[in-house]
């Protein structure tokens, strides 16, 4: 399946599924007016077509799916490395910080309002700061951007991000590509006051977080990546290792509590 860039993905969230399909009947509709009737119907036929093909030959095995793509198969973890690279015999024997930040557009026009094209790029130009500079900033990564699902046509915008520690955090939020955009929403917040922001954070210690995946692509904590020295080079790797014995089996043990 070819990627679809993020800017589309984002209309499919600002109109509701009656809208998509009204608008996709008008289009139909114009269609079959300006051609004859056989021609008109000819796309929607050989597109649904394509799709009924490629659906069977996925599920008999004969093609690739798209939804196996990049899956790490078994059970595995995510565990902070350290410097030289190892891994701690224990889990979660290193701290973490959490940070969750959201934004949405309390605006009749959605993501189309004033301002947001904006904030948008203020939000772009941070992460790319972020990963551009992760040993600088102690930046780990992020997931995707989420999409709230509590109503039928929604624009909240939510990522969940991963970072050494809060002393580096901090030290990214009083950087100039942080400050310029936290600068921006304070000036304008009276002129585009349909804006909404919202951050989370969160200190893990040492012992005190867990995760355990299965079949499963990289995702969160699973997707960072960490800076790890070898002689004069630096270098990032995946924090994901394969799980087996005591101390895995139970979110008490990974977090090398007792079961008691």
């Amino acid at each position: 399946m070819p990627n679809i860039p993020n800017y589309l993905l984002y209309f499919r969230d600002d109109l509701r599924l009656s809208t998509w399909i009204l608008w996709g009947a008008v289009i139909q509709s114009v269609i079959t007016i300006i051609l004859p009737t056989r021609i008109a119907l000819l796309p929607a036929v050989l597109l649904l077509g394509t799709r009924i093909v490629l659906s069977t030959l996925r599920n008999e095995g004969l093609l690739q799916s798209s939804e196996a793509e990049a899956v790490v198969p078994g059970r595995y973890t995510a565990q902070i490395p350290n410097p030289d690279g190892s891994f701690p015999p224990t889990a979660s024997a290193k701290e973490i910080c959490i940070f969750i930040i959201a934004t949405r557009s309390n605006h009749p026009k959605g993501r189309f309002a004033p301002g947001i094209s904006e904030i948008t790029d203020y939000f772009r130009n941070m992460w790319q700061d972020a990963s551009r500079n992760k040993e600088k900033w102690g930046y780990l990564g992020k997931t995707p951007t989420l999409i709230a699902t509590e109503e039928d046509c929604t624009n909240t915008m939510v990522w969940i991000s991963y970072w050494r520690s809060l002393e580096d955090l901090h030290l990214f939020a009083s950087g100039e590509t942080h400050r310029s955009g936290w600068d921006w929403y304070n000036r304008e917040q009276k002129r585009y006051p349909h804006i909404g922001i919202q951050h989370e954070t969160y200190l893990a210690p040492k012992g005190h977080w867990e995760n355990i995946a299965y079949n499963f692509r990289p995702f969160g904590i699973g997707k960072t990546k960490h800076a790890v020295r070898n002689e004069d080079e630096t270098h990032f790797i995946s924090p994901l290792q394969p799980t087996s014995g005591a101390a895995w089996k139970s979110m008490k043990s990974r977090m090398a509590m007792s079961e008691e």
